[in-house]
């Protein structure tokens, strides 16, 4: 079907079901991302007895990206699984097992990559690494996805359960505060693990008087003596990788540098302090927990593990995934003569017939895929969109048309508990970072690994988007930074010197 005919029959297709927007983000690029549509077609149609599929359309301008299912297909995927884990426990058990499975599998992956030599290799070999890539990708993608799909369903189940608590929440304060805090999980993700690790090797210096005066008098990582740049370095090899995203960079020098001398003042006390907040929260958690019903226990806990894994997911799939097969796309790109950001605008097919049967790709379509292309999945089938077409179809996404321009308070909902007050910075690429400072006030549609910088420096974290599963409200959790997400309209609303007043304790953002 020839474009013009297919957007006129999508156009025509969408006035009653257009596709809904749910992330809008930088720094992503086609490769991987396009692999979610393989499940989202093919692996939920599966899971789902070949009953739901999802509609899906992603939009790339530059570093800038667009995606949104449509909604009612989001919706019957998440009732489906809902019902599912109702009358059929065992398939939690079985969710949970293959994660945690699809982790295990793609570690080993990323040590066996790390250690190869792509560029000794012939291009079918280079191709069975790319294979292996996308099959771990897509089996942890097919059961991350579903708890995804079960907070998008009419009864979401993150509010189902905390509605049908509420009084009993209320009894111990705020029901928004208590409920994130019973849903905290208390196994350790990377970003959690990162924090002890800075802490410990500052302790480490504290205890050698000649190490610490070196590190509080020296102005930049190339100062310090090669000891304490030996551990710094450490820090990169164990969890730089957590910075990468899709397509950004990884923890540096700078970074880790910058973020010892944040932790600077009392290092022990933080340590101590971080440690016995964990061992705190079990016992409360184990407390409060203990007046519920079974039923409503194994529920929090449920919540728990997806958040937990949540997480998990998005640091083992995304984060540390993309940053090891950056080597990859390098070689990709080195065969190619393009850049390693580009090659990641190849589709799975083009890399399938350049590297098994030599049909050489076009870097000049590549570098327009970059510019501006969409990638549309309608009934299982895929196409990719160039050009004027492309533009044209960001038309098919659902637009809030409602006015914002008098809007003075904006509600969204409790990630970490607090109040901060200071100026609005937002923040959505790395291009922002330099204008953030130590209190400001971060707004972002969706945060991710490669903001953390500055979310370290944020007195407040508001996004558009999220739920209390999501990577800003682990991260605040983790930071104890008062956080509120989902408020939908926080980016369309303040701009950049917005003096604010951030309520994390009932979810309320105002202009002063």
């Amino acid at each position: 079907m020839r474009r013009k005919g297919l957007l006129n029959l999508l156009r025509n297709d969408m006035k009653k079901k257009p596709f809904t927007i749910l992330v809008e983000d930088y720094n992503v690029t086609l490769q991987p991302l396009i692999l979610w549509n393989q499940i989202f077609g093919k692996e939920t149609y599966k899971l789902t007895g070949r009953k739901i599929s999802i509609d899906s359309l992603f939009v790339f301008e530059r570093d800038y990206f667009l995606w949104g299912p449509r909604a009612e297909q989001f919706i019957a995927a998440g009732n489906y699984f809902n019902k599912k884990i109702g009358y059929d426990p065992e398939f939690l058990n079985n969710l949970f097992a293959n994660t945690r499975r699809s982790f295990r599998e793609i570690e080993i992956f990323i040590k066996k990559l790390s250690a190869a030599n792509l560029s000794a290799i012939s291009n079918k070999r280079l191709l069975g690494w790319y294979k292996r890539f996308r099959d771990l990708w897509v089996e942890c993608g097919r059961w991350g996805v579903i708890p995804m799909y079960m907070d998008m369903s009419d009864e979401k189940i993150s509010e189902r359960i905390k509605n049908s608590i509420t009084k009993e929440l209320r009894s111990y304060g705020e029901p928004e505060i208590i409920f994130s805090r019973l849903v905290t999980s208390l196994k350790n993700t990377h970003i959690y693990k990162e924090q002890i690790a800075v802490l410990r090797l500052l302790v480490a210096w504290r205890k050698n008087e000649k190490l610490w005066l070196a590190f509080l008098k020296r102005k930049s990582f190339g100062d310090l003596p090669k000891e304490m740049q030996a551990g710094v370095g450490n820090l990169i090899k164990r969890f730089g990788w957590m910075q990468y995203y899709y397509d950004g960079q990884a923890g540096n020098t700078d970074y880790y540098f910058d973020l010892l001398k944040r932790h600077r003042r009392n290092p022990g006390k933080e340590l101590s302090s971080k440690l016995k907040e964990k061992m705190d929260l079990k016992k409360w958690q184990q407390k409060v927990l203990s007046g519920f019903p079974l039923a409503i226990r194994k529920e929090i806990l449920m919540l728990q593990n997806f958040g937990f894994f949540k997480e998990l997911r998005k640091e083992v799939q995304v984060y540390h995934l993309n940053f090891a097969m950056q080597n990859w796309f390098l070689e990709v790109g080195r065969r190619l003569y393009c850049t390693a950001s580009r090659a990641k605008y190849l589709t799975p097919q083009e890399i399938q017939d350049w590297l098994a049967k030599g049909k050489r790709p076009s870097v000049e379509q590549l570098n327009s895929r970059y510019e501006n292309c969409a990638a549309l999945l309608i009934n299982r089938k895929e196409k990719i969109i160039l050009g004027q077409a492309a533009k044209n179809i960001k038309k098919l996404f659902l637009v809030n048309r409602a006015s914002v321009g008098s809007i003075k308070e904006i509600k969204g909902s409790v990630a970490y508990p607090g109040r901060a007050k200071g100026l609005v910075k937002i923040v959505n690429s790395l291009k922002d970072l330099d204008k953030f400072n130590e209190g400001d006030i971060l707004v972002s549609f969706a945060t991710n690994p490669s903001l953390v910088s500055a979310m370290n420096k944020a007195a407040a974290i508001i996004t558009n988007t999220g739920g209390i599963t999501c990577h800003a409200a682990i991260v605040s959790r983790e930071m104890k930074i008062p956080c509120v997400i989902g408020t939908k309209i926080a980016t369309k609303i303040l701009k950049d010197g917005d003096l604010i007043e951030v309520d994390a304790n009932m979810g309320i953002i105002r202009k002063l």
